[in-house]
């Protein structure tokens, strides 16, 4: 077993797109955070996804098919934190209000909690205590005999003592009660001793005794009360044992076994043969799992040139190229500025600073021509972009298969639809990213011609300008998915409470429409105010970085030798201008996470498998 090596420190995050979605995307989270990307579309379609979700036998079955160690176990609610049983990283099934049930993925325990990623919600830590209180009580019935031969092991008792020694008791103590439980014939001392413990560790998190003597010395009166009573419920309630009797079956002792109901995933198996110890590719049977392997992760970007070039290179690289002219125009016109103000008031000096003029004003001319033509084009480029966008769509939507459609809200295809607008200002959106890029670079490069000093300056300011723009993408993008994720839920509830207004009022059920539908707004709020601050604090970081830059390259100029007036004042002009370059690459890298994610959204549709042509039969 590779155990969890290649494990990601952070979970990936990744949001359900419908109610019936959290096992498809917690899958996806851990395959994802074991470096195994997969498709989510395809990964429903493997789960066999439909409106009442997915059975986590499936998902196993999914888990193991891509070469994962995935073991389904039922464990006691306070063993899966433990480090002895290891259980980590694990889906686990919640219970949400009103019983429905939930699959979650508790990823790593840490000091501070346990990081969860909850596809309703999204990534985030949670107390030990919370978590366990959201865990879905699952019972089963097993042999008894196989559950006395599991009880006794380390698996169980190592857990055990570790709860006895959080209490107060000894570890020379829990040792020994540990073992008197064990010696005892039967599972019922095993079970009694769990009960116990479980029964104190009730009382210490209420408050009603505290850990310590007092605690150890309560475990002990009432670990020999048990043994008195027998070993069944009785002093100790029946709720606090998590084995109990039941009836047998075909002559077999059967137990009635209640946990918390976990799927463990140890990593990517190890390979049975080779040299190599690494785990290689899995090759599931399953063609929908073989898809949801090899299909490309999603490039919309790439998707969209291609779109863009289907009429030709002629407009985009005249688009380009307007965009490379104006950037250059505008060097040139701070340059001419500063021949302007060289000039003295002597007769040749007028006759100078005429022409010098003249450049200046035939610059500003030749700038307004290029970005008049410039704008248009990438304008035009937008349109022809978002038609090409809708017919390749109403092509290929009669072609879906139906359970593609049947399996996906109503409002999610609405939502789509809706927001094919938005492709129409993809290309404005790379015209302003290249234009802020080259006036950047070229700036920067202006300002090492001349003064060399204070190009190295403006060289620092550029390279951290751009690397905090790329860097704070995968951030950006992971939280404008989260909140774009949110808002369609906040729509799709909307369209079902219309829908379902006359059962709704039939059952007098406008109360639990209303906690839900709060419920859905404080999570929208949170995920709003999450890409928010992300946006605020890059912008903050930003500006005080260009306008410390700023600084430093008009210093550095008037502190060397040889400074002039002119000079200077292009100087603070051009480094003036790096924090409004920077705040331009901020702006764009906050837009660019949503027109990615609405992209991706919108071309989803066009990676799915047509459906298969049946052909007619005779009569």
């Amino acid at each position: 077993m590779t155990g969890s090596a290649g494990r990601r420190y952070f979970a990936p995050e990744v949001i359900q797109t419908s109610l019936s979605d959290c096992g498809p995307a917690a899958l996806k989270c851990i395959a994802e955070g074991f470096g195994v990307p997969l498709s989510y579309g395809r990964l429903r379609e493997a789960c066999q996804t439909d409106v009442d979700g997915s059975s986590i036998d499936a998902l196993e079955a999914v888990l193991v098919s891509l070469g994962f160690a995935a073991e389904q176990t039922l464990l006691p609610v306070e063993h899966l934190l433990s480090p002895a049983v290891d259980a980590l990283p694990a889906l686990v099934v919640v219970e949400r209000e009103g019983g429905a049930l939930h699959f979650v993925v508790a990823w790593r325990a840490g000091r501070f909690g346990v990081q969860v990623m909850d596809p309703a919600v999204g990534r985030g830590w949670l107390g030990a205590r919370g978590l366990r209180e959201q865990l879905y009580r699952h019972a089963m019935d097993v042999p008894a005999e196989a559950w006395r031969e599991w009880a006794a092991s380390a698996s169980f008792q190592e857990p055990l003592r570790e709860r006895l020694t959080a209490l107060g008791v000894s570890v020379a103590q829990a040792a020994a009660l540990s073992e008197q439980a064990v010696a005892e014939p039967g599972w019922r001392a095993i079970a009694g001793l769990d009960a116990c413990t479980r029964l104190v560790e009730a009382l210490v998190s209420g408050a009603g005794l505290r850990a310590g003597t007092h605690a150890a010395g309560a475990l002990e009166a009432l670990w020999a009360t048990v043994r008195e009573e027998g070993f069944v419920p009785g002093a100790v309630p029946a709720a606090h044992w998590s084995a109990v009797a039941a009836e047998p079956q075909e002559g077999t002792p059967m137990l009635r076994v209640t946990g918390a109901l976990v799927l463990s995933v140890r990593g990517r198996a190890a390979p049975p043969t080779g040299e190599d110890d690494r785990p290689g590719p899995p090759t599931p049977e399953s063609p929908e799992l073989r898809a949801a392997l090899s299909e490309k992760p999603a490039a919309p970007w790439r998707e969209l040139r291609s779109l863009l070039l289907a009429d030709g290179w002629l407009l985009p690289v005249l688009a380009v190229l307007g965009v490379v002219a104006c950037a250059v125009g505008l060097i040139s016109e701070g340059v001419a500025l500063r021949d302007l103000m060289a000039f003295g008031s002597t007769p040749s000096a007028l006759e100078g600073r005429a022409r010098a003029s003249t450049v200046v004003v035939a610059l500003l001319a030749g700038l307004l021509v290029l970005e008049a033509p410039t704008v248009l084009a990438v304008l035009t480029l937008g349109r022809r972009l978002e038609l090409r966008l809708r017919h390749a769509l109403f092509r290929k939507l009669p072609l879906l298969p139906d359970r593609y459609l049947a399996s996906r809200p109503v409002s999610d295809m609405g939502a789509r639809g809706h927001s094919l607008h938005v492709v129409r200002s993809a290309p404005e959106l790379v015209r302003r990213g290249v234009e802020a890029v080259l006036q950047l670079g070229l700036t920067t490069l202006a300002i090492g011609w001349l003064d060399a000093r204070s190009g190295a300056a403006a060289a620092v300011v550029t390279v951290g300008a751009l690397a905090a723009a790329w860097l704070t993408q995968p951030l950006l993008a992971e939280r404008e998915l989260k909140l774009r994720t949110h808002h369609g839920g906040l729509g799709r509830f909307t369209l079902d409470a219309l829908l379902g207004l006359t059962p709704l009022r039939a059952h007098s059920a406008e109360s639990a429409v209303r906690r839900g539908h709060s419920q859905l707004l404080r999570e929208w709020r949170g995920a709003g105010r999450s890409l928010q601050a992300g946006v605020v604090w890059l912008a903050t970081a930003q500006a005080c970085w260009a306008y410390a830059g700023a600084f430093a390259v008009v210093w550095l100029h008037l502190s060397g030798p040889g400074a002039q007036a002119g000079t200077a004042l292009l100087l603070a002009y051009w480094a003036l201008s790096l924090p409004s370059l920077g705040a331009a690459l901020v702006e764009l890298a906050r837009q660019a996470p949503g027109q990615r994610n609405v992209l991706l959204r919108l071309l989803e549709p066009l990676g799915a498998e047509d459906e298969a042509a049946v052909a007619p039969t005779a009569p």
